[in-house]
């Protein structure tokens, strides 16, 4: 009586009756696998992207940062050799400029 109740009880997945339901899982989570695979592809690439424009602001910024200290120094010294040119050089500066 105990064999007849196991082959009765063979669970959803077991029944020959269902061979569907094991190939739809089968199909879903083969499917997935791909689109988790393109996604993470996807998603590396972005920020390789992210990490080259980066990058590449840095190095602008620090262009930028090297030519304003050098106005700055310029300026210092013609501050030095001639304070008229430089007190009208921070005038047009702070007022007729953006």
């Amino acid at each position: 009586m105990l064999k007849k109740l196991k082959t009765k009880n063979m669970g959803l997945f077991n029944k020959p009756e269902n061979w569907w339901l094991r190939v739809t899982i089968v199909v879903l989570t083969i499917s997935l696998l791909g689109i988790l695979a393109t996604s993470n592809k996807q998603t590396s690439v972005k920020i390789s992207d992210l990490e080259n424009q980066n990058d590449s602001l840095r190095m602008e910024l620090f262009n930028h940062g090297t030519v304003i200290g050098r106005y700055e120094i310029t300026l210092e010294i013609l501050k030095e050799r001639d304070s008229l040119a430089a007190a009208k050089f921070e005038t047009i500066l702070s007022t007729e400029t953006e």
